[in-house]
């Protein structure tokens, strides 16, 4: 219990509670985000026979040097073949209308009911904590012919999101 405590958000009496960052936008780009300087910091899942990988990259800056920062962007791509090939479908970037968003080191979870949750930080908005941002892709196996459908992004909370555990059929989350 005293771990708890000590661990738990303190809001002091008075003050201001934080406010999230907006959500990312998806998009499926290429022409845009198909191409990098930097990439960083993936997570790997599998649904079915399919197999999924996000990772953080950035598009601007010096090859090999640019990390971490503004204009950061997610990266999902899928492999039907155990992981000879990949295939980009969707990059899940700073909202355009948002000054100095970055879109960093995502988390994938296979949930029992078949759907991929995409667990995404965004931070570095002025005035707003760093925030773990949620979308489910529904259809995980969908068809080539089929456009995957993804639900609305989804508030977790504050900071960032460390590795998920399924115990018992239940999604557990780790964050700082």
């Amino acid at each position: 219990l005293c771990w708890l405590l000590l661990l738990a958000p303190v809001v002091l009496k008075g003050a201001t509670p934080p406010t999230p960052t907006d959500p990312f936008i998806i998009s499926t780009d290429t022409a845009t985000f198909g191409t990098r300087v930097s990439q960083q910091i993936p997570a790997i899942a599998r649904v079915g026979t399919r197999w999924y990988c996000i990772w953080y990259g950035v598009n601007k800056g010096e090859a090999g040097m640019s990390g971490e920062g503004s204009g950061c962007y997610n990266i999902l791509a899928m492999s039907d073949d155990s992981c000879k090939t990949w295939t980009e479908i969707a990059y899940f970037v700073p909202n355009p209308a948002v000054a100095a968003q970055s879109v960093i080191d995502p988390r994938l979870t296979a949930t029992p009911e078949g759907a991929l949750l995409i667990l995404i930080p965004v931070s570095g908005q002025k005035g707003r904590q760093r925030s773990v941002w949620s979308v489910l892709l529904k259809n995980p196996l969908a068809k080539k012919d089929e456009p995957f459908v993804y639900g609305p992004p989804a508030f977790v909370d504050f900071g960032f999101v460390g590795s998920t555990a399924l115990i018992g059929g239940q999604i557990y989350f780790t964050a700082n």
